[in-house]
């Protein structure tokens, strides 16, 4: 008995002093990133080491300063976060952060994930939690794809609505295009016969309520059902982006919009599959989707890089890598360290940035176009920018200033909108994102 004591009190201080390590480390790696990087801006080997991040180092930026809300709906804004409010926001950024650094940036997390995927592999055990939306599921040819629930997009599309209004009275013209989803014309068979997606129904009320309000849309999903493209294929069977050559076929599909709507004259032949070189990287992407349940239950997938063949030269700026250069597309517009990860679609305009400006300098035009986007917009950005002179690109998530300010001092003349169905009900947080 007495020995049996001994051991259970030995496995006990084992297990104590691995969780104290996990602790140390959690603590750690969130100083590093939140502080020392994000805060101070050091971001030297041992840092970059002890953190463990992929990504570019992101300059924190305060683009309010640069361009400022009004002061009486600043006011307005503020006057609704109460002290409560405030508390609670910051309580849950803390809950946010500690739920991520003892997952997904825990030290070790990959190899503990692998081992625990390849025992449920083993045992042949797939569980799927019904009530998490970020849940990747199985389906056919290897595809992985994750469910969303029912949700109501009219503050969405109210948003939109007041915003177009308010570009109305500046005489500027706005386009709304809607991405698709990855399972828009697959709605039965196998394992959706049991975990229904209803991102389909949630978007196709929002478009009939900005059709129905006058608002100029382009939904590309429409475009892939008269074209009779499987969706399947223009998506990463491991992601839930659309793949490179669907945002080379959606640029060309927006250049023929606005051309007909805004009577530009966008060279359409910039857009021909042929003049572009297709570079293969051969099994070297995971998903997102399939980074979750790693490499044992997913398969790496070939991802190719598309390179236009013809003369260019722009001028890129991204303010908050401290990026600014001319040369070609793959000196600009791609982030070619990013090539050498298994996450190449970040390559595509530098990952998710709060703002990116790009100046064609082989067209002259007098129209300065902004881009409103998420990360579906990625692959889109190079190409338009290939037919544009001056193309801005603001993703809403990172950027806090005010986008009717920005589009004042910058002398907006046209407004593009998109954005994948699935992230939708973020942009009813803000208040607007276009304000």
């Amino acid at each position: 008995m007495r020995e049996e004591n001994v051991i259970l009190k030995i496995i006990t201080r084992i297990i104590i002093v691995i969780l104290l390590m996990f602790c140390i480390f959690i603590i750690i790696r969130m100083f590093c990133k939140n502080i020392l990087i994000d805060m101070f801006g050091i971001n030297n080997g041992i840092v970059k080491k002890i953190a463990d991040f992929e990504e570019t180092t992101t300059k924190k930026i305060n683009f309010e300063e640069m361009y400022p809300f009004e002061c009486s709906n600043k006011e307005s804004k503020d006057n609704k976060e109460n002290i409560i409010d405030k508390y609670t926001n910051i309580i849950d950024k803390v809950k946010s952060q500690l739920e991520l650094y003892s997952s997904e940036y825990l030290f070790g997390y990959e190899n503990i994930t692998k081992i625990a995927k390849l025992y449920e592999k083993d045992i042949n055990w797939y569980l799927i939690r019904k009530d998490n939306e970020d849940t990747p599921i199985k389906i056919a040819n290897n595809n992985w794809i994750s469910v969303k629930g029912k949700k109501d997009y009219t503050k969405v599309a109210e948003n939109i609505i007041e915003f177009n209004n308010y570009l109305k009275e500046k005489n500027i013209e706005m386009i709304y295009v809607q991405a698709p989803n990855k399972l828009d014309n697959l709605t039965s068979g196998g394992m959706l016969d049991i975990y229904k997606d209803y991102l389909k129904e949630n978007t196709d009320k929002m478009i009939d309520n900005l059709i129905n309000n006058n608002i100029d849309v382009l939904d590309l999903r429409e475009k892939i059902s008269e074209e009779n493209i499987n969706n399947l294929d223009i998506f990463y069977k491991t992601d839930h982006h659309w793949k490179s050559e669907a945002g080379l076929w959606a640029s060309k599909e927006i250049v023929n919009h606005i051309n007909k709507k805004w009577n530009m004259n966008v060279d359409i032949n910039l857009y021909n599959n042929d003049s572009y070189e297709y570079k293969l990287y051969k099994n070297t992407f995971l998903g997102s989707q399939a980074r979750k349940v790693t490499e044992m239950k997913a398969k790496k997938e070939d991802f190719n890089l598309i390179i236009p063949k013809f003369e260019n030269n722009l001028t890129v700026n991204i303010p908050d890598i401290d990026f600014n250069k001319t040369g070609t597309f793959m000196e600009t517009l791609i982030d070619n360290e990013l090539l050498d990860t298994d996450y190449l679609y970040t390559a595509y305009g530098h990952a998710d940035r709060a703002l990116i400006h790009t100046k064609n300098n082989m067209i002259n035009s007098k129209d300065n176009v902004l881009l409103l986007k998420d990360s579906y917009g990625d692959v889109l950005l190079p190409y338009l920018a290939l037919g544009l002179e001056n193309i801005y690109e603001i993703d809403q998530r990172y950027f806090n200033g005010s986008i009717k300010s920005f589009i004042e001092k910058n002398n907006i003349t046209k407004v593009i909108l998109l954005y994948y169905p699935g992230s939708l009900h973020i942009y009813e947080e803000f208040p607007f994102v276009y304000e």
